[in-house]
């Protein structure tokens, strides 16, 4: 590998020493990791606007907000495992 030429000498350096593959090393486990992932925070975030809003149906800001970081750790927490394996790759 050289190193000179900045981003683009990278780019042709991963290309001579790696192939075309190179770019795209690791992508397939986060694509997979993304679905899970999107579908836990959804259904993760409707359960908690449930169980945060009020008597009246009413969801206020701060409760909204509490619900959607609990959801993203929910999400985080249940996809972790995935991570894990996709750095390992």
């Amino acid at each position: 590998i050289s190193g000179k030429g900045g981003i683009l000498g990278a780019f042709v350096d991963i290309y001579k020493t790696e192939g075309i593959k190179a770019y795209w090393k690791g992508n397939i486990p986060q694509v997979v990791r993304v679905f899970p992932y999107s579908a836990t925070q959804l259904f993760a975030y409707d359960t908690y606007k449930t169980l945060f809003t009020d008597s009246e149906g009413k969801l206020p800001i701060v409760r909204r907000l509490v619900a959607s970081a609990s959801a993203g750790m929910t999400a985080t927490f249940v996809t972790y495992p995935l991570d894990i394996i996709r750095l390992r790759l």
